[in-house]
């Protein structure tokens, strides 16, 4: 999972409360040569850990001699070894779900990361891991479990220009496309209570405190009332479905392709998706969501062109795929607003409980000032502004 700066803390309601650095795994580096041989039979050459915020992830290499007999090939890229925090391995029902998920999205052709087998058959395991500090102190119990590692840059890497936000679209609709016929008992009912679905966006009222600046407080309020004004009233007019729930710049991975496009900066390449990672937070919710959250991202991220044209570009590609009712397209604006609130609000509320941790601050510097722009803009001019965008992708056919 993300951190609030970019989206996502543990799913868990009362795991949020605390602060963070209580339920990180504490994982002595030494460990994770040993738990990979005795789990999957792999001699690991190197291992580099990756960024999360309450899990811990490690990309891996391991050495081409094997001792488990649930793999048939070493997978070259290498694999990404996933220790889930304190608070979800208490329920490894979510990674069942996660499984069943990427098993889904693989039948149906789309690139998604697959787990992999343990010397048990198992694609998970809950272990203890030995204190550093303390010989007599074991920390967890922990659920590890591994999948390939897709190649990739995460987009916040390369610049944004418009082609390579057109094609994120395209893949989150082909995404949705392929979500469709998946069912799972665990995702259609984790929206309750998880602070993190746009339905429970009344419950960030209990959060608002950590907010200081009266003005954005306010803000804040103003959004979260519009919600329940405008989008709750509109839930039987727009699309249901299986979402990703945390479509931003750490969990979408491109490449280059060749062909260049002019910008401010320069000469950049545009870039083609090679996968959406980290499903922690998917969900039975409503598809617009999903492109709300995607937009919201990109948004706040984006230095290449106006914030405000970002959405364009991205729907232009998702409506080759999917389209957008008219209902949904009214409550965009709004949604894309709620999501931004959830990002500031949570990031103030975990700075506020941890002041040391400066990094979940990062999405308030253009974050605070995005929601203000989005807010002043009206509805009808946003969604003009889309129409121009996405009628001179049509016209470029």
């Amino acid at each position: 999972m993300s951190s609030p700066a970019n989206g996502t803390l543990n799913g868990n309601v009362d795991a949020e409360k605390r602060d963070p650095s209580e339920i990180k795994p504490v994982i002595p580096q030494s460990f994770i040569k040993d738990i990979v041989h005795r789990l999957y039979g792999m001699e690991v050459i190197d291992f580099i850990e990756l960024n999360s915020y309450d899990d811990r992830n490690y990309h891996i290499h391991v050495d081409k001699s094997i001792n488990n007999t649930y793999i048939d090939d070493i997978h070259p890229p290498g694999y990404v070894l996933k220790v889930l925090n304190s608070g979800d391995s208490k329920d490894p029902a979510i990674i069942e779900a996660q499984h069943q998920l990427f098993h889904h999205l693989h039948k149906k052709c789309l690139p998604v990361q697959e787990p992999v087998c343990n010397i048990h058959g198992q694609t998970w395991a809950v272990e203890t891991v030995p204190d550093d500090k303390n010989p007599d102190r074991r920390n967890g119990p922990y659920v590890f479990h591994m999948l390939n590692y897709i190649e990739g840059d995460v987009i916040c890497k390369k610049p944004y220009v418009p082609i390579t936000l057109y094609n994120i679209g395209v893949f989150a609709g082909k995404m949705h496309n392929a979500l469709q016929g998946f069912e799972n008992k665990y995702f259609r009912n984790k929206s309750k209570g998880f602070i993190w679905s746009l339905t429970e966006m009344t419950g960030l009222l209990e959060y608002t405190f950590a907010v200081k600046d009266k003005d954005n407080l306010e803000l804040v309020t103003e959004v979260i009332k519009a919600f329940q004004d405008e989008v709750i009233p509109n839930y039987k007019n727009i699309t249901e479905g299986y979402i990703h729930g945390d479509i931003n710049e750490q969990n979408i991975l491109v490449r280059e392709i060749a062909e260049k496009q002019k910008t401010e900066g320069g000469e950049n390449c545009s870039c083609d998706v090679t996968a959406f990672i980290d499903f922690a937070d998917a969900t039975y919710s409503y598809r617009v969501f999903d492109v709300a959250i995607m937009v919201a991202y990109l948004s706040i991220d984006c230095k290449e062109f106006d914030q405000l044209d970002v959405g364009g570009h991205v729907l232009a590609g998702y409506f080759t795929e999917l389209k957008l009712n008219a209902e949904e397209m009214d409550v965009m604006r709004i949604c894309i607003c709620c999501r931004l609130v959830q990002s500031l609000v949570m990031g103030a509320y975990s700075y506020h409980m941890t002041p040391s941790n400066t990094y979940v601050l990062q999405t308030a510097k253009r974050g605070w000032p995005l929601l203000w722009k989005f807010w002043k803009t009206p509805k009808i001019d946003l969604l003009n502004r889309w129409d121009e965008i996405i009628n001179d992708y049509k016209n470029c056919k």
